[in-house]
């Protein structure tokens, strides 16, 4: 039996849900029509992966592979092209590095003006990051030519 009342979602909750629901539809519409990536996301999630294989295949030495910003740069491409939002514990995750070091990082890109961070509307303690367009443009162009 329905009440009448029944007890409904809180208002943020709702929100957040339809945040999230409009940030999955974008991602789907940023893709071609076939369903790909432009070709320099599909590029540079290669790239991404490709470094990623290298730890499997080479264990004795993974620890030497440490390119943490190139990571970041990568992932973030991947997720500008996609519409996504890239919180910034997620873009330290991406950069397969210890958080220490992707948070220093991350500030070094910020001090460059190479990304920009901005707060989640819905949810204070979080905060996005992205490339700049300037960095978008120049990742773009790099991916092209190699």
């Amino acid at each position: 039996m329905n009440a009448p009342f029944a007890e409904k979602p809180p208002i943020d909750t709702v929100i957040r849900e339809m945040h999230e629901a409009l940030t999955h539809l974008k991602a789907r519409k940023s893709t071609t029509s076939d369903g790909l990536l432009p070709a320099q996301a599909a590029r540079a999630k290669e790239l991404y992966v490709a470094r990623r294989r290298r730890q499997e295949f080479l264990p004795e030495v993974s620890d030497l592979f440490h390119e943490p910003v190139w990571d970041m740069l990568l992932d973030l491409f991947v997720a500008g092209q996609r519409g996504d939002y890239i919180s910034i514990s997620s873009a330290c995750i991406g950069s397969a590095a210890p958080s220490s070091t992707a948070l220093r990082m991350i500030g070094v890109l910020e001090e460059r003006a190479a990304i920009l961070i901005e707060p989640d509307p819905f949810d204070r303690r979080r905060r996005f990051v992205k490339l700049s367009p300037a960095i978008q443009q120049q990742m773009a162009d790099y991916l092209t030519h190699i």
